[in-house]
């Protein structure tokens, strides 16, 4: 049995095999082409956009670097201004260096010390190196007598001009008018700041007698008084 196809289906089957083949394309060749080259176009555009800081970063180097120095001079310079820590016999010496200044006149009736305390940290880093900041705080509670309202001012003027800063967090005071002194009590903040290259200094504590010899000198007993005869 011989099977005609005739010329209109011939047309029919070409037209369909044609779509097939577009579609073919499209799915396999075009399409991934496509997706392709959307992924192309947005890798481009952030290689752009890092270009561009990079180039900022490249055209303005000299200025990071001189500033990067700048601030590590600072910081550095920072903790140098600051004890790492404080311990309880820091604040008692304080106390007496302020009873010996020879500027003003101040008696410390009572007093309590509280050692450092870190209140916070700081992780950052400096010429691509970590560096841990810690900040402390340590307290001192003391009540005083001052000589006068001048010593009062004084007094204050030398807390928060001392090398190491220091801040008085309240201070309450009281007027003698038979004495003329000024009596009172205050909380003083004195606070420290290390990145672990800063040493702790002692604090110089003068040396106190000891041994057997009489640390008054030497007594002399008062001679007998003679006795009238009888």
């Amino acid at each position: 049995m011989t099977m005609k196809i005739s010329r209109r289906d011939i047309s029919l089957i070409m037209i369909v095999l044609g779509l097939f083949a577009a579609f073919l394309v499209y799915q396999f060749i075009f399409r991934p082409t496509m997706e392709e080259r959307d992924e192309v176009m947005e890798k481009r555009k952030e290689l752009e956009a890092e270009y561009d800081d990079l180039k900022g970063v490249v055209d303005n180097q000299q200025t990071y670097v001189t500033n990067t120095t700048t601030w590590e001079t600072r910081l550095n310079k920072l903790v140098s201004d600051f004890p790492p820590y404080y311990l309880y016999e820091d604040g008692i010496m304080y106390l007496r260096q302020m009873e010996l200044n020879g500027e003003y006149s101040v008696y410390f009736d009572s007093y309590t010390v509280t050692e450092t305390l870190l209140t916070d940290t700081y992780t950052g880093k400096v010429n691509g190196k970590d560096k841990v900041y810690a900040f402390g705080n340590s307290t001192i509670s003391a009540a005083f007598t001052l000589g006068g309202y001048d010593d009062m001012k004084a007094m204050i003027s030398s807390i928060y001009t001392d090398t190491n800063p220091k801040s008085i967090d309240s201070i309450s005071v009281n007027f003698d008018q038979a004495t003329g002194l000024i009596t009172g009590s205050m909380n003083l903040n004195m606070y420290s700041l290390t990145d672990g290259t800063n040493a702790y200094t002692a604090p110089e504590i003068p040396a106190l007698s000891i041994g057997l010899d009489c640390i008054f000198g030497e007594i002399i007993p008062p001679e007998p008084t003679p006795q009238p005869a009888e």
